[in-house]
């Protein structure tokens, strides 16, 4: 399907730009924890001096702890920012 196509064209820079905006908007610096709860590592991968990123997911493949998001093995406070983007819960 067509649409398809575009979206895999378009997709990977709207998703950088989005990125961009939450960073800017945030305040993220590299000394930033953040917490991305169902996403993948390659999604935080545009900025080499990106925050410190864990990745939680039920996937293993691109997630730094296996876990679910209904149930976090972290203790509060433990992260400056927790960022969802892929999840419905």
């Amino acid at each position: 399907m067509l649409i398809h196509r575009i979206y895999a064209i378009i997709g990977p820079w709207f998703r950088r730009r989005r990125l961009a905006f939450f960073c800017k908007d945030f305040g993220i610096t590299p000394s930033t924890t953040v917490l991305d709860i169902g996403g993948v590592r390659g999604h935080w991968d545009f900025d080499p001096v990106g925050p410190r990123v864990t990745v939680v997911n039920l996937n293993p493949a691109g997630a730094d702890v296996v876990g679910d998001g209904c149930c976090l093995p972290f203790a509060d406070k433990s992260f400056d920012v927790a960022y969802s983007n892929s999840v419905i819960e």
